[in-house]
């Protein structure tokens, strides 16, 4: 049996994307009889959880270390970012989490002890502690990585502090025997800039569980629901859906859907001035991601936009595979990328962010009826090919 150590900062009852996804990963990974793991993770104070989901997350798994958190006042965080900016951003505010989980994890364990190191990053920091304890513990290391580190667009990093990332990264990618990338456009960007590293690739995209989505409902009668689930932030709007909400109004066409809204952003209701559309657009905030996936199931209609982007998008969503887990239509609203890519394979709809007519007509079209595709992200293929990936 091999001794794994697997960190996350993030995992359940912490409620983002990423602790959802690396922690059904965990869940599934620790039924194994190959592996004994041992879990670290933060112990993290006024977080956003969610108890509700995987409570039997660390049933099978030999322990689980908690390392308290690195509580920030808001304050002295902004002041120190202001005067400082490369003390949060080489590679990120994690960093000091990371520290005290290595003087933890070096004072509590010794070389030999594991057989295979795995890390999850976001946070990037989580990078820089595989690389420490392979070098510590004397064994294998694979570092998952679920978004690009120096060439994410959201980074902003100035010209000194991506010199000093790129370092970083460089080192990482060099001391880990493996990475994994959540995308093919990830694992072929790398594969381009690191073409030393390629042999080290693997690919394992988003996972989704079946057993998690109730039954769908039959509901005859009344307007059908078009839904967005998720934020908008960033350059990421629903503009797009407004504009060909717009449209059909201007034309005098009969809408008979209501555009749901289950999330946040500033853009949401700016942009409702600007098209004149309130009657046909309703805003219900957050929802647990349990009563998401039954949002999703219950929808005639489920709509994913992405930000634009000049170049090849290489950000693969989960929300995505949230939304193929439900079997429900999906309208899929984004530039040439992961997300487009994923809707061809998977015969679901899809347009470019500025095809307003071909929306327009596809919203008074019988939103994706006879749309059917099957789901190749279920956690149960998902998790053998991860196993696959590990024991190579």
């Amino acid at each position: 049996m091999k001794k794994v150590l697997f960190i996350s900062y993030f995992l359940p009852p912490f409620n983002s994307p990423q602790a959802i996804q690396i922690g059904r990963l965990l869940r599934y990974f620790s039924s194994s009889e190959q592996y004994e793991i041992t879990v670290v993770t933060a112990n993290l104070k006024n977080a956003s959880v969610d108890d509700s989901l995987y409570p039997d997350i660390f049933d099978k798994v030999k322990e689980v270390i908690y390392i308290e958190d690195v509580v920030k006042n808001k304050y002295i965080k902004y002041f120190i970012g202001m005067v400082m900016p490369s003390i949060y951003k080489t590679p990120d505010e994690y960093k000091k989490w990371h520290k005290k989980a290595y003087q933890s994890l070096s004072h509590k364990f010794k070389s030999g002890d594991f057989d295979l190191i795995l890390t999850f990053s976001f946070p990037l920091s989580t990078n820089i502690l595989g690389r420490q304890l392979k070098e510590y513990l004397k064994c294998k290391w694979i570092a998952h990585q679920s978004d690009p580190w120096t060439d994410n667009i959201f980074n902003d990093y100035n010209k000194d502090i991506n010199q000093k990332n790129v370092a970083l990264e460089k080192e990482c990618f060099d001391a880990a025997d493996k990475i994994i990338f959540t995308s093919i456009e990830t694992q072929e960007f790398y594969t381009s800039k690191y073409p030393i590293f390629s042999s080290k690739f693997s690919l394992l995209e988003h996972s989704n569980d079946p057993s998690l989505y109730p039954r769908k409902d039959n509901v005859l009668g009344g307007k059908k629901i078009v839904r967005y689930i998720g934020g908008f932030y960033g350059a990421r709007t629903p503009e797009p859906l407004y504009k060909a909400i717009y449209k059909l109004k201007k034309d005098g066409k009969n809408i008979d859907f209501i555009f749901e809204i289950y999330g946040f952003g500033r853009s949401i209701t700016n942009l409702l001035k600007k098209y004149d559309i309130a009657e046909y657009v309703s805003f219900k905030g957050s929802v647990s991601y349990l009563k998401s996936l039954e949002l999703m199931v219950g929808a005639d209609l489920l709509v994913l936009i992405d930000a634009p982007s000049e170049h090849k998008s290489i950000f693969f969503p989960s929300k995505l595979v949230d939304y193929i887990g439900s079997q429900a239509p999906i309208m899929v609203i984004s530039p040439d990328g992961a997300s487009k890519r994923v809707a061809k394979e998977n015969g679901l709809t899809y347009f470019d962010l500025n095809e307003t007519d071909r929306i327009a007509d596809y919203l008074c079209s019988g939103l994706g009826l006879g749309q059917k595709y099957g789901n190749v992200y279920d956690i149960n293929h998902v998790v053998n090919k991860f196993v696959s990936i590990v024991g190579e």
